[in-house]
């Protein structure tokens, strides 16, 4: 009786090991799934980005087609204020149908926070939880002047990453963007905090050629307030003040200085609660084998 109360012990307490590293194995699995998504479409796309003009590669003729639709569809919204992006259905939606649903439209690689992700537009569930996603009536992410693809991307799912490192960005620091036509590099200019209805804080900015970050903050908080880091393509300098024509100004609401709060010391604490509960686990486990070992 003794010993088969011992092996009920220890699958139990296996089952509770599963548990406190699901979301490390998950990570791994995520990481892999990332590099393989990313990798694939590096190697569809090599030929296309180095020559999308040969007359004789109808794939690069198509493609060459939808760059063009993608830059028209980037110079409409700028001239239309972004009068589209007014929910957060609108986030969701694609810009329009350039790209079957679920295709990968390329690569977002952040080195200070050790992140490279699959890229897709439209923030739908299904996209934001196999990588980073362009939120929909804001600018695809070709680069040009007058442009500002926002990009989303969670504060961390089921233990994956995403963007939950985001507070280690700083200005200075660099963000690769990859899609089927060539690589863009960004600098980070500025990180602010906003409230999630404020729309006036992810308008294209006149003149400038950007992508922004943006995540939920504080870490764990359920989405109280959101977290932005502007970036401006790399080359080109950040405008020194907005255009009330071109951006809509923003309510007193909207305008209210949120704090900087950090979370970064929430996300070491779960880390570090999740391995240490892990690590007693563990030493039940060997104890319990110990004791059973001794007893035969």
């Amino acid at each position: 009786m003794k010993r088969l109360t011992i092996i009920a012990g220890v699958l139990l307490l296996l089952a509770g090991l599963g548990l406190f590293l699901a979301p490390d194995l998950y990570s791994l699995y995520f990481a892999r799934q990332s590099k393989s998504i990313v990798s694939v479409f590096r190697e569809k796309h090599r030929s296309t980005s180095q020559d999308t003009s040969a007359p004789d590669n109808e794939d690069s003729s198509q493609y060459e087609a939808m760059l063009e639709r993608f830059q028209a569809y980037n110079a409409q919204i700028y001239a239309d204020k972004q009068s589209g992006l007014a929910d957060a259905w609108s986030y969701e939606q694609p810009p329009f149908d350039g790209l079957e649903a679920g295709a990968v439209f390329g690569a977002i690689s952040i080195p200070a926070m050790e992140v490279e992700l699959p890229l897709y537009l439209g923030a739908t569930t299904e996209n934001l939880a196999s990588g980073a996603a362009v939120l929909g009536q804001t600018s695809v992410p070709i680069g040009g002047t007058n442009t500002n693809a926002v990009i989303a991307g969670h504060r961390g799912y089921h233990g994956a990453p995403y963007f939950r490192e985001i507070e280690k960005l700083k200005p200075g620091n660099t963000v690769t963007i990859e899609n089927p036509w060539e690589t863009l590099t960004y600098t980070v200019s500025e990180i602010k905090v906003i409230r999630p209805d404020d729309l006036s804080a992810v308008y294209i900015q006149e003149g400038r050629d950007m992508i922004t970050l943006v995540t939920c903050h504080p870490y764990r908080s359920g989405g109280k307030y959101r977290y932005l880091v502007y970036c401006d393509r790399t080359g080109t300098r950040p405008r020194e003040q907005e255009s009330d024509e071109t951006i809509p100004e923003a309510s007193s609401a909207e305008m209210e200085e949120i704090p900087l709060e950090s979370s970064e010391e929430d996300i070491h604490s779960e880390q570090m609660l999740r391995l240490g509960c892990a690590a007693i686990l563990i030493l039940l486990i060997l104890a319990a084998l110990s004791s059973r070992t001794s007893e035969n």
